[in-house]
């Protein structure tokens, strides 16, 4: 592997999380979210990729509720659709988010997108560990600072000299 590739996978990276990240910003019709609180029944931060699409019961989604039960975006799952739009409530939650008094229904003006990913930032922050850690091995391997071998090439060698 040379710098020549890591430069442009690193520079390729980059631009895909931008891009993901900021596509809700300039209309695109997917974006990245995240989520916290144990109303879905995860005490960490939790990362949501998610579509424009029309959700059905069971999906879990984003929407806006301006400030009607928190002044940020909702992430819950949808447990019934009516005529006046869709029902929805945390997981953990033992009550839906339309049973709060004001807390209106999740229609096609309120909702951001049906979410198709949802992981645990642990997961990403271990594998954004991980492929810098083999970009930096890589790296002083080429530049000679550090020599790896496999036990199989020392006994390979070791034969050959005896």
């Amino acid at each position: 592997m040379n710098r020549r590739h890591v430069a442009v996978g690193i520079v390729c990276s980059l631009l895909a999380a931008t891009w993901i990240l900021t596509a809700p910003l300039i209309g695109l019709p997917f974006g990245v979210a995240g989520s916290t609180g144990p109303s879905m029944g995860n005490d960490g931060i939790m990362i949501n990729v998610w579509i424009d699409s029309d959700p059905q019961v069971g999906d879990v989604v984003i929407y806006d509720q301006h400030g009607q039960l928190s002044n940020d975006r909702i992430v819950h799952r949808v447990v019934d659709e009516t005529a006046r739009g869709y029902v929805t409530k945390g997981d953990a939650n033992p009550y839906t988010d339309q049973s709060v008094q004001d807390v209106g229904h999740v229609s096609e003006k309120n909702l951001v997108g049906v979410v198709i990913i949802r992981t645990s930032v642990v997961l990403p922050s271990i594998m954004l560990t991980l492929l810098i850690g083999i970009v930096v091995v890589a790296d002083c391997r080429r530049l000679n600072i550090i020599e790896i071998r496999s036990h199989s090439h020392q006994t390979i060698k070791r034969k050959q000299e005896d």
